[in-house]
């Protein structure tokens, strides 16, 4: 298996487990991104683990930016929509992804 599958793999989990969480909260109550932002700073834990996101998608961002300006990744705008929609747990793969498929590309 190439690595561009294992993105790819990666890339449909980081969908499905953000997701699987979220829609169910949409159908038990409805969906709130007040209450959601709230429950995401409601203790120390929860505060740790979005903080350490939130550091993380910038980390990300900036990284993904200038790679992929390096190496003209096409479609570059579509790992950034990725993030800001879903998470780092999709934009990130994505990312690797389109990278991995720009550079067997140039390999060609």
């Amino acid at each position: 298996m190439k690595i561009k599958h294992v993105y790819l793999i990666l890339c449909i989990f980081g969908f499905v487990l953000p997701y699987s969480q979220i829609i169910p909260l949409m159908f038990e109550q409805s969906f709130s991104l007040t209450i959601a932002f709230n429950q995401l700073f409601a203790n120390r834990v929860t505060t740790l683990f979005a903080l350490d996101l939130f550091v993380t998608a910038i980390a990300f961002v900036v990284f993904a930016l200038y790679e992929g300006l390096k190496i003209k990744v096409k479609h570059l705008w579509l790992p950034f929509a990725a993030t800001f929609l879903v998470g780092a747990s999709l934009g990130f793969p994505l990312f690797l992804y389109v990278r991995e498929i720009t550079l067997e590309r140039e390999a060609r």
